[in-house]
Order: structure tokens, then sequence, then C-alpha cells
């Protein structure tokens, strides 16, 4: 699990670096320009609002050699504006969450079955949680709030199938589960060791709205469900 502190902000590979160059700069006529905005934090959040950044990578017609991070970034980026929720750090953090879910959960399933494999239930983790020391307690704490933040956002539909197939607990369930996992975090000690208690404050008083915003990319943009 990634930790994030206050000095945490988008990292770009090579990969990243060149397609901003090619969207924002084919010509070749700014590359000083725009990797000196790519090297300053600030700035560089600045320069990946720019508009025809997201509506290249929704061009199915156009080869991405980016990272999931950054594709993950600014389609949610996107969302969160949409929903008015103007603040770069949360979709930074949220787009490492899903990126290291994406490579640990096989996303493109062709049977939709095959999810409940991947699945965590909430008794397993609360099993988990009492058996851990308060250190793994905070991380799994972490690990969960990313989880079923994610689970209850990208996979709703999956949720509610299983809800009304066998009277399993439903989206509702599983995204106060994720909540109060990501609060619990804020209010441990090591949250401010970490450096991690803005961060966390923030997330846990948007989560809602970013668990909406999830939900309208899984509907909207991917296809997962």
């Amino acid at each position: 699990m990634r930790l994030v502190t206050s000095e945490y902000r988008m990292i770009l590979n090579s990969g990243d670096r060149e397609f901003v160059h090619a969207v924002l700069d084919p010509e070749g006529k700014q590359t000083d320009a725009i990797d000196g905005l790519i090297a300053d934090p600030e700035s560089a959040a600045t320069l990946l609002d720019d508009a025809r950044l997201y509506n290249a990578i929704l061009d199915t017609g156009r080869s991405l050699s980016i990272s999931p991070h950054l594709y993950f970034y600014l389609v949610l980026r996107h969302e969160l504006k949409e929903a008015m929720l103007d603040d770069p750090q949360i979709p930074e953090y949220i787009s490492w969450s899903l990126s290291e879910f994406s490579l640990e959960h096989p996303m493109g399933l062709s049977d939709p079955r095959e999810l409940s494999t991947h699945f965590l239930n909430a008794v397993d983790f609360i099993d988990l949680v009492r058996s851990v020391d308060s250190y793994q307690k905070f991380m799994l704490e972490l690990w969960a709030g990313n989880y079923y933040l994610i689970w209850s956002g990208l996979f709703h539909d999956f949720l509610e199938r299983r809800e009304k197939r066998h009277g399993a607990p439903g989206v509702k369930f599983y995204e106060k589960l994720g909540w109060s996992s990501f609060h619990f975090a804020q209010q441990h000690p090591l949250a401010n060791e970490f450096e991690m208690r803005g961060l966390l404050d923030r997330v846990v008083d948007e989560y809602f709205r970013v668990r909406k915003a999830l939900t309208r990319l899984s509907d909207e943009i991917l296809v997962w469900n």
C-alpha cells in the first residue's frame, strides 16, 4: 500500500511526459516550458487540467502509452471538478489506489461472475482487523478505505445484483464501511506520523462525492461493470 505524505504530488513517468508533450505541443516548440511546468507540483496540476489531455484519453482512435495512474487521475479529476470538488490532491491519492487495484485485480473480466472471486466480504475483513497490532490495523483500515470505496463506486452493479439475488449487503453497506475505515485511519496517531492527517481529513469529508464520481466513471467511461 502506498503511503501518501504532505510532499506527495503527481509523478509522471517518461511515457506520461511524452503523452503530455504530444498532446499539448505536437510541434515541439515549447518543450522546455512544459518540462518546467511538470517539474513544479502546483504548475503540474494546472497543466494536467488542460481539457485536451482529458479529450485525448477518450479518443478511441488514439494509441495510449500512459501509466494507469495518470489515466485514472485525468478521468477522476474531470469527474470531481464536474461535481464542484476542485482539490487535486484527492484524485492524486485515489488514482494511485485505482492503479494499484487494477494491477492486482483483473478488470476486464468477460464473465461478471468472476468478480466474486476477487471480493473480500466484510466479515473476513473485520476478523482480520481484530487479529493485528495497532500499526497493522492502521494500514489495513487505509487499505479497506480504498478497497471498499472502489468496490462501492466502480462495481455498484455487481453489489446490487449480489444483494438482490442472495440478500447480501449492498452498495450503501460497503460505501459506509469504506468511509468508516478512512475515518478510523484519520483518527489514528500514525496519520500524523506519516503526515497523512490533512489528506485523510479531506478524503473523509468528501468521501461520498468521490464515491458518486467513481460510479459515474463506471457508467459513462469505464467498462468494468
